[in-house]
């Protein structure tokens, strides 16, 4: 039988199963199949689906199911290519992009404390933010204004967040800060975000090491792994269903940056890009048990003790930069692949509100590397397979799509490449967008309008393009169009 003698609903609900680029791709084979890959409760499939993986921010299913077929289309187009209001054509010197909303929030903050950039976190899907202040973490929910939990303690030096369940909770690391100096600790919670109850994870003190905390994306959590940068230049990567911890760095003493992606973490020097499957460190887990002293655990060398899967070069011409930062962020259109950015700093940047010291010189590019990174299938089809034969690791497949060079100091960066600086205006920020076509290029767009001074730089989230910062004691999330 072939594909087309099915019946039209169960080609559809095989479409249903696709991802975006696939759905494409299979419009333009046959009338069929563009028929309908273009039809309406095709693209209510897609964006729901784009929704409950925390891609689409503000949209409920009710939301969803009620939006025109062309809507949904520019939902998705927003995904990879940004707000509208930020593209050369709509923004400009003379006329910078204004929101077309904005949330205000009113937390209790203290007015001393120093704010730093990894202190305000909006999470995906846009229902909540995470903010770092005087009484602790907490977690606010954008649209009523509610507090939704704390973490009550003045001594939350860095966290990260993982959503969970479709957006119901996230699981969150919490790096706590200790005395004396040298005593910190990581906490692991996964906070409900409907009942406001945080469930404990993994609770672990640790002696014998500091946590490096000027890097802006660290730490990192993902599924059952969360990892803390090392001032040591290594980082303690924790598996917390096991209740365990591993130490891991390089043989050559680089600084490196960190990131997870299902089944494999990913490690970033000045000089390589390197991916290394999970399964490698099997063996070589402690189990947390009572204060543990960094000291005294061996590091895992990476390249030394376990090999890569995959890896390449970030940037041919070997120099030592002190800061290397890296975002990984999942494809909206293809499943199980992602866009790596790795930023390679000069010197160390010293960020508003930022422990630590060090300040870029501005005549001194940012070196940007952006890497497409395929995991392939999550299995391969049975009919490939043999009877009583294993089936084979899918292949992973690492490509550099682009590599600018850039004077500004790059804070974060969205999937499309958009990025905020600083300019001599105190409401207004600069656009730049980092264009990955084959003769894109670093290039201005235009202005954005906030609506207060920022006390810190602004967060620019991933997707949505809505900038998040701290204003006259006041939290506030703006959303472009």
């Amino acid at each position: 039988m072939k594909l087309l003698d099915l019946p039209l609903e169960l080609l559809l609900i095989i479409l249903c199963c696709c991802d975006v680029s696939s759905v494409m791709s299979a419009s333009q084979t046959n009338k069929i199949l563009h028929d309908l890959a273009s039809s309406h409760i095709m693209w209510i499939s897609l964006v729901e689906d784009l929704r409950h993986r925390g891609f689409v921010d503000r949209l409920s299913a009710a939301d969803v199911r009620a939006m025109p077929t062309l809507d949904l289309v520019a939902v998705v187009r927003r995904l990879v290519l940004g707000p509208a209001a930020w593209s050369p054509a709509q923004s400009s010197a003379e006329r910078p992009s204004r929101s077309a909303s904005h949330v205000k929030l009113r937390p209790a903050m203290s007015p001393g404390h120093p704010f730093s950039q990894q202190d305000v976190v909006v999470l995906p899907r846009g229902e909540h933010v995470l903010l770092n202040n005087s009484r602790g973490l907490e977690c606010w929910r954008v649209t009523d204004g509610v507090l939704v939990w704390r973490y009550e303690s003045d001594r939350v030096q860095a966290f990260a967040a993982d959503v969970q369940d479709g957006g119901e909770s996230a699981n969150l690391v919490i790096c706590i800060g200790g005395a004396p100096p040298n005593h910190q600790g990581v906490r692991i919670v996964n906070l409900n975000f409907s009942t406001g109850v945080a469930q404990p994870l993994l609770q672990t003190d640790f002696v014998g090491g500091t946590f490096y905390l000027v890097d802006p994306v660290t730490p990192r959590i993902f599924g059952d792994f969360a990892a803390v940068r090392l001032q040591s230049q290594s980082f303690v990567v924790f598996d917390w269903r096991s209740q365990a911890y591993c130490k891991v760095g390089e043989s050559a003493s680089h600084r490196i940056a960190l990131d997870f992606i299902p089944g494999h973490f990913i490690a970033t020097s000045h000089e390589r890009i390197e991916v290394y499957s999970m399964a490698a460190l099997a063996g070589r887990w402690v189990l947390a048990e009572g204060p543990v002293d960094l000291d005294e655990t061996k590091t895992v060398a990476l390249g030394r003790h376990i090999s890569p899967v995959i890896a390449d070069s970030v940037r041919p011409k070997a120099r030592e930069y002190p800061t290397v930062v890296v975002a990984v962020q999942p494809s909206p259109l293809v499943h199980r692949t992602f866009r790596v950015w790795i930023f390679l700093h000069p010197t160390r940047p010293q960020f508003p509100g930022c422990r630590g010291k060090g300040r870029q010189d501005d005549d001194e590019p940012v070196h940007l590397s952006c890497f497409r990174l395929g995991l392939g299938p999550d299995r391969a089809p049975a009919a490939l397979v043999g009877a009583g034969e294993s089936k084979p690791a899918p292949p992973l497949q690492l490509h550099r799509l682009k590599t600018f060079r850039t004077p500004r100091e790059v804070r974060c960066i969205t999937y499309a490449g958009h990025t905020l600086a600083t300019t001599d205006r105190d409401h207004q920020w600069a656009i730049s967008r980092a264009t990955l076509t084959p003769s894109g290029s670093w290039e201005s767009v235009g202005l954005v309008k906030l609506k207060r001074r920022p006390h810190i730089a602004p967060v620019v989230t991933t997707y949505s393009g809505a900038v998040a910062y701290v204003a006259r004691r006041s939290l506030i999330v703006q959303y472009f169009e």
